[in-house]
């Protein structure tokens, strides 16, 4: 009987594991399988499937329904401005939140275990991603800009972060719950000093750095009173506003001394600049989903194919209207952080917010990526004394 249940529970894992490979977006692979249908027909079946259960045992989340309805309206503002239908309601909708039900439902059942599973499956992305930074150093695929050198198993140079972040955040909390090694959670650790030693994403050095500084300080009694969801909403918001609204000349300056990054942070505010003009043209709704193609035709700049800001490109795709939907997504993390001030794990992950806010005022990584981030923080937050019972409409 207990050899029955061992293979049992290791056959679900193994059932997570391909589930987590057909719905995490690893770049190499959606290029090889780019007209292949089998992958987005199965993050369709699973977004059903999983949303039907989750409304039958009553075990829907607020997070989850703030994030169904910005990639909505999302949707909705692609409709009236006649852009990427199928970007809009599969690429952004149906990929978006396929990936956090999954994740939702699998954690509401398995709790950290579900962690364990999703660390080991970073951690495999992570080691792939760097043998092929050192046996393809000249990148794997050509991306729409018709540049290589920048791409690899893990995308784009850029995006790495994506995986990372949240990877170093799940190891920390795991490495709390002594589900994992102090030798494993320092391998990983090796592994993106060793990627970044090869590739210099300044903006996801500086964010791993953040973090790795919040990481050894934050459980110090001085550093409490400033490491804390408010000082990281004001201090982001200042800095975005500084950055990207206000251009001040010395944060220019300072920033471009720091990182050797030319003054207009390698023509991103060229770019700011057209989207910004862009925006006040349909102010309400903003202009929905289009291609990369279209937008690198629209903005005339080969690198336009989203904003490199979050701020910026929410406002693009939704207006000031579906905007309120993503800054309630911000403040129900910000605010579910604020409840378990106490806890460390949870200020790991407060650390790990306000780093990706930082990196987000000088690019953007994709909802996809985004918001199953933010819903491991929000789950965390209101279940840490739960254990893995199952939880209401709080969430």
């Amino acid at each position: 009987m207990k050899y029955c249940i061992i293979n049992k529970e290791n056959f679900y894992d193994l059932f997570l594991y391909l589930a987590l490979f057909f719905l995490v977006p690893i770049s190499y692979i959606e290029e090889v399988c780019d007209k292949c249908s089998l992958i987005p027909l199965f993050r369709v079946g699973v977004c059903l499937v999983i949303i039907i259960l989750l409304i039958r045992k009553r075990k829907l989340s607020f997070f989850l329904i703030l994030s169904a309805f910005f990639c909505g309206f999302l949707v909705l503002s692609t409709f009236f401005n006649h852009g990427d239908y199928i970007g809009a309601i599969y690429g952004q909708f149906f990929f978006s939140i396929s990936i956090c039900c999954f994740f939702y439902y699998v954690y509401l059942q398995r709790g950290s275990n579900f962690l364990k599973i999703l660390y080991n499956y970073y951690l495999f992305l992570i080691v792939i991603n760097l043998i092929t930074i050192i046996v393809f150093p000249n990148g794997l695929y050509m991306d729409v800009r018709e540049t290589q050198s920048t791409n690899f198993f893990m995308g784009n140079y850029n995006a790495f972060i994506t995986k990372i972040l949240p990877a170093l955040c799940i190891g920390y909390h795991l490495l709390v719950e002594t589900k994992i090694s102090h030798k494993n959670y320092f391998f990983l650790w090796l592994l993106v000093f060793l990627t970044y030693l090869k590739l210099h994403s300044i903006t996801s050095i500086f964010g791993v750095a953040l973090y790795a500084i919040f990481l050894c300080t934050f459980n110090k009694k001085a550093c409490k009173v400033f490491l804390n969801p408010l000082i990281y909403i004001i201090s982001a918001g200042t800095a975005l506003y500084f950055v990207v609204f206000n251009r001040s000349s010395q944060i220019y300056e300072l920033v471009t001394r720091f990182t050797g990054k030319d003054i207009t942070f390698s023509g991103r505010t060229i770019l700011w600049d057209k989207v910004l003009n862009s925006i006040s043209k349909s102010i309400f709704i903003g202009f929905g989903v289009h291609t990369e193609d279209s937008l690198i035709s629209y903005f005339e700049l080969n690198y336009a194919g989203h904003s490199h800001n979050l701020a910026l490109q929410v406002l693009f795709q939704t207006g000031i209207l579906g905007s309120m939907f993503w800054l309630l997504i911000i403040l129900c993390t910000a605010y579910n952080l604020w409840k378990n001030l106490n806890d460390k794990v949870a200020r790991s992950y407060g650390c790990a917010f306000f780093s990706f806010l930082i990196m987000s005022i000088f690019d953007f990584y994709g909802y996809a990526s985004i918001l199953p981030f933010f819903l491991i923080i929000n789950f965390y937050c209101n279940n840490r004394k739960k254990g893995n019972q199952g939880i209401s409409i709080n969430a």
